[in-house]
């Protein structure tokens, strides 16, 4: 049934309402967006070439990409850019860890690695 078949003026007040307060909670979380866009703008990153060995249910893998991380106190539950990311299967150490290398070149930072020496 489409709503504009509805006739039940309680029902419709509900809805109105409902819309209503779902409007406010979207000015809310626009402003709370915009905040934290200049906050994000005027916050010093800085760039770290992670390579990441993961074992998942049998599965070996490499991630390897840079990471742009935000210069904030608290760490921990941020969300950040990561780019130029690459994948390697468990064997490809070697690619992996040569492609972090170029990528550390290239953005001019250093090289974290994660998990890759408790493998072997």
């Amino acid at each position: 049934m489409s709503f504009s078949r509805n006739y039940d003026k309680e029902n419709i007040k509900g809805w109105l309402l409902q819309a209503k307060q779902n409007l406010k909670q979207l000015r809310e979380f626009i402003v709370s967006c915009e905040k934290q866009l200049e906050l994000a703008k005027n916050t010093k990153f800085n760039k770290l070439v992670v390579i990441e060995y993961v074992a998942l249910q049998g599965f070996q893998f490499y991630l390897v990409g840079c990471h742009n991380i935000p210069e904030i106190e608290e760490q921990e539950d941020i969300i950040y850019p990561v780019f130029d990311i690459k994948r390697f299967d468990g064997g490809e150490e070697m690619k992996a860890m040569q492609y972090a290398k170029e990528l550390a070149q290239k953005h001019k930072c250093e090289i974290k690695t994660i998990g890759v020496d408790k493998h072997v």
